[in-house]
């Protein structure tokens, strides 16, 4: 099917369908990897440049966080190889015109470059940063988390990915990365939103954990929904995987779900890397 802009609305009927609770379902979810509607909030000309991951990251900056931004909230963008897209073409350019050097060699030199046509566009000064970290980013926005949350400042965290050989360099495995694309304000200080409560290291523990226990909502990874729909524990369980499949930057989508279908109470977060399920409380 085409990809397009997803609304609160699309994804409560989604969720209504059965989507992120049914495996049997997400074989029939096919995105198409070109998504409808990128370019029609640009006037601007310099949308005729931008590539597919630039668009996805201005969408969901502009539809979400820019709403309430203030000039002093740093803007974070996890990736897993940042602007792909514009590395390939400029590359392919290159090739043509018999140049000796690729840019494909240097794939972090344009990894800021999402960012900065939405600062541009928006005519906004305010802090960027991109942090990519191949498939190991789900961690780098873990420890992300952690230590932000000792600094008490407003921010506002995106991600998203294009689908690229690239993600094949790291790992000699076919991956399903699609063009999805996220963004929120973080905000301290409120009764609402997410925090990192603690690492376990078996998936027993996390059944044992009081947060489990106690969560009126469990959203997991692909790995840890497998683990946990084998160990049956009566706990309804959801997934972002439909959505963005094997992006390393899952853990932010899911982190938005409970707001996303508007699920009361306290929700638990499970994102399992090796062997370490790491645990976040989302209240609403």
């Amino acid at each position: 099917m085409n990809s397009r802009i997803y609304n609160k609305d699309d994804f409560a009927k989604l969720y209504e369908e059965g989507l992120f609770d049914n495996p049997n379902k997400w074989g029939e979810f096919v995105l198409s990897p070109d998504i409808q509607g990128l370019t029609d909030g640009i006037t601007s000309r310099m949308k005729y440049s931008m590539s597919k991951m630039s668009l996805g990251i201005f969408n969901v900056l502009d539809k979400g966080p820019f709403q309430n931004i203030k000039p002093e909230d740093e803007i974070f963008l996890f990736t897993g190889f940042a602007e792909i897209e514009t590395v390939n073409k400029i590359g392919k350019l290159i090739m043509e015109q018999d140049y000796s050097i690729n840019p494909a060699l240097f794939p972090n030199s344009v990894a800021h470059v999402a960012l900065s046509y939405f600062t541009i566009l928006k005519k906004i000064n305010n802090y960027t940063v991109a942090i990519n970290d191949g498939l190991n980013t789900n961690n780098a926005f873990i420890d992300f988390i952690i230590d932000r949350s000792f600094i008490p400042v407003d921010y506002i965290v995106a991600s998203g990915e294009e689908d690229s050989l690239f993600f094949s360099y790291e790992i000699n495995k076919k991956l399903d990365i699609v063009p999805s694309f996220a963004a929120y304000k973080v905000e301290t200080g409120k009764d609402r939103g997410f925090k990192f409560l603690q690492t376990v290291y078996n998936i027993n523990g996390v059944v044992e954990n009081s947060c489990f226990t106690d969560a009126a909502n469990v959203f997991c990874c692909r790995t840890a929904f497998d683990e946990l729909s084998v160990l049956k524990t009566g706990k309804k369980l959801f997934t972002e995987y439909p959505l963005v499949k094997d992006n390393p930057c899952g853990i932010i989508f899911r982190l938005a779900m409970p707001f996303l279908f508007d699920k009361p109470g306290k929700s638990l977060v499970i994102e399992k890397i090796k062997n370490a399920y790491h645990l976040f409380e989302v209240a609403l």
